[in-house]
């Protein structure tokens, strides 16, 4: 084992042993093992090896297989504390692992390439998925997690939030992305993974030894499959000793009569460089698992430096995970979540300035007006707040069709709200049958076909928003052959392109546009002509999704600006997943009819409980059903989700000025 002595206490070597008592019970603040660093005496009451302990100012950066090396608490002992105590049993890599039975084996998995399955779209080849093994197994881990969950779960905090991120990140496994992507997403999955892992059995099995102080168990040996933990508190070293977690104590080197039975070398980072030997990347843990600490290249970035006790490393280890992960912010990454600019267009808008109730006898007089309505009748025409009719429009959902037809009185000729963009992050379904022009549809369905994939990958890279006429454009820049500058229609086209083309370069992908026309389109696996209309049946499917795609990026952009709890980002993400079936950027067409889409009103009750809690956070008036808690004794599912949808469509339009996108059913 490739450890060293170096930095101990050379002339002690003897003395460090001379009260052993072998055979002896061993007590919590006896030495089963012992060395020292300087004049730092670690021992261990339960355990046979030693782990080089954190002594100096930490460094913390992520590392090239996606971790933080020594500071990470999945891969080497740290400092225990009372607020995370379940890092402290989180299991050991297993050195000889059955990956057809035991289901952790994919929870220490370091992805390669031959992991990466690249799409066979051509004019991109920088997107892929995970090998199907790999995301099967982290799939069925994550569904155990979920299944161990204990009743009550939600009342403790990591288990609610470890969960709920878990099967989140999961989920956006499905979606194609680059190779580095998938697999910080998928070392992120098998983190969170160990870690609700952990805490479910700190609590089964752990929390009430460590709390009992009145029981005094005999020599009992620390269970080697978990991690531990240092510390320099007695109490916690008696406490984690009665718990049978590997405890590594420190305390002054006072040549002091303390009990140590075997001086034994640490374990720490060596070199497997023979030409390097100062090169320290790896390290063999007691179990005989090797792990790389090397640096990426380059490398990341420091994200804490101070001491290794400051539970202030732990958070922000987490926010930089989370920072690589998180969805991009349309306002900016510096702008308040809940910004004065937001609030004053939403104020700004109303026929009267009315400030946010919190009585229900005010409630009543919530609702605004955001725009005088038109004297003219309604407008069926293009009227952007009733459904087109066609046979390739999926059916409505009644209570958000009315909640949309409500507005539809209002004049649309007026511009958006200063300071806003009320574009789409995705071309609206809409646009797709109101052409009335064939030619045009079966332009806007191929080359969205085509740049499907790449475009619903840009919702965790950017969120640049664009009007309907300039997704109408750049989908349609192949209708025809005249691409000549000197016509008015090829001017407009090779424009159309050119945006095409920068809108692509906002993406970290290399997008080669000029390969575009020659790429086939597939739909589920199968593939369609390029110059024809999808069937009926196919058209609804394509249009559903995108529907729903445009709902859950319209109601995350509209919380944004309303969002008054000051929540940090991945628990509103967390809050905002509760709303649908999937993730804002992954739609599963296998479960078409969950979510809002569910024909039974109680199968919709959980999303509509969901769509409440995240509402009832908002700035600005709100109607008496969100100024209280969601009623226990509900019997009418359909009124309550009538109301939050008419409240949705209403505040959108507020805001943004434009028809909020609202969900579909396919069937």
């Amino acid at each position: 084992m490739p450890v060293s002595k170096r930095n101990s206490d050379q002339d002690s070597d003897e003395g460090l042993t001379n009260f052993a008592r072998p055979g002896s019970p061993v007590r919590s603040y006896d030495g089963l093992c012992g060395n020292n660093i300087g004049s730092v005496l670690v021992t261990s009451p339960n355990m046979h090896v030693l782990y080089e302990p954190p002594l100096q100012e930490c460094r913390v950066r992520l590392r090239k297989d996606w971790h933080f090396g020594r500071d990470d608490p999945l891969y080497y002992p740290q400092p225990f504390h009372r607020r995370a105590p379940h890092l402290s049993v989180i299991r050991l890599p297993s050195p000889n692992v059955d990956e057809s039975k035991d289901p952790f084996a994919v929870a220490w998995t370091v992805p390669t390439a031959s992991h990466f399955i690249p799409t066979s779209t051509s004019f991109c080849t920088e997107l892929g998925s995970l090998q199907d093994p790999l995301l099967s197994q982290i799939g069925d881990l994550s569904d155990q997690m979920i299944q161990t969950l204990p009743t009550g779960y939600e009342g403790d905090l990591y288990l609610r939030t470890y969960s709920a991120q878990l099967v989140a990140i999961v989920l956006r496994l499905q979606v194609v992305a680059p190779m580095k992507d998938l697999f910080l997403r998928f070392r992120c999955a098998q983190r969170i993974a160990l870690e609700l892992d952990a805490r479910i059995r700190w609590l089964a099995e752990y929390r009430a030894k460590f709390e009992d102080v009145k029981t005094k168990n005999p020599y009992l040996p620390g269970n080697s499959s978990i991690m531990g933990a240092f510390t320099d508190d007695l109490d916690v070293v008696e406490s984690l000793y009665r718990s049978r977690i590997p405890v590594y104590y420190l305390r002054p080197f006072l040549r002091t009569p303390v009990r140590v039975e075997n001086q034994v070398p640490f374990i720490k980072e060596y070199s497997d460089d023979p030409t390097d030997p100062t090169k320290s990347n790896k390290i063999r843990l007691h179990n005989g698992v090797v792990v790389d600490f090397s640096d990426a290249t380059p490398s990341h970035r420091v994200v804490f430096t101070g001491l290794p006790r400051n539970p202030e490393r732990y958070l922000m280890m987490a926010q930089y995970i989370n920072s690589i992960l998180e969805y991009p912010s349309y306002l900016g990454s510096e702008r308040p979540r809940n910004s004065a600019l937001s609030h004053t267009a939403r104020s700004g808008l109303s026929s009267r300035g009315l400030s946010i109730r919190h009585s229900a006898a005010n409630a009543s007089r919530a609702r605004q007006m955001p725009y005088h309505a038109s004297k003219k009748g309604i407008q069926t025409h293009h009227n952007s707040f009733l459904p087109p009719s066609s046979p390739l429009m999926p059916p409505c959902i009644e209570s958000w069709r009315s909640a949309l037809a409500h507005l539809a009185h209002h004049d649309q000729s007026l511009p958006p709200p200063d300071g806003v963009n009320r574009g789409f992050v995705l071309p609206p379904a809409e646009m797709f049958i109101t052409t009335g022009n064939p030619t045009t549809a079966t332009a806007l369905f191929r080359n969205w076909l085509k740049l499907r994939e790449v475009l619903i990958y840009r919702l965790s890279a950017t969120m640049d928003r664009y009007t309907k006429k300039q997704w109408r454009d750049m989908l349609t820049f192949d209708e025809g052959n005249e691409m000549r500058p000197e016509t008015r229609t090829g001017k407009r086209r090779l424009g159309a392109l050119s945006f095409l083309k920068a809108m692509m370069n906002s993406t970290p992908l290399d997008v080669r546009i000029e390969d575009l026309p020659s790429a086939p389109i597939f739909w589920r696996s199968r593939r369609l002509d390029c110059d024809r209309l999808p069937s009926a049946d196919t058209a609804k499917e394509i249009l559903w999704e995108l529907q729903e795609l445009n709902f859950r990026q319209d109601l995350a952009e509209l919380d944004r600006h309303l969002d008054g709890s000051g929540m940090v980002s991945l628990q509103r993400n967390v809050l905002l997943d509760g709303c649908w079936t999937g993730t804002r950027d992954y739609v599963n067409l296998e479960k078409v009819s969950e979510g809002f889409a569910c024909i039974d009103a109680e199968g919709r009750e959980r999303y509509v409980k969901a769509l409440h809690k995240l509402m009832m956070t908002w700035t600005g008036p709100k109607p008496a059903l969100l100024l209280a808690p969601f009623p226990t004794d509900v019997v009418d599912h359909e009124g309550i989700e009538r109301e939050l949808a008419h409240y949705y469509a209403l505040s959108f339009f507020e805001v943004f000025g434009r028809a909020a996108s609202i969900p579909y059913r396919l069937h």
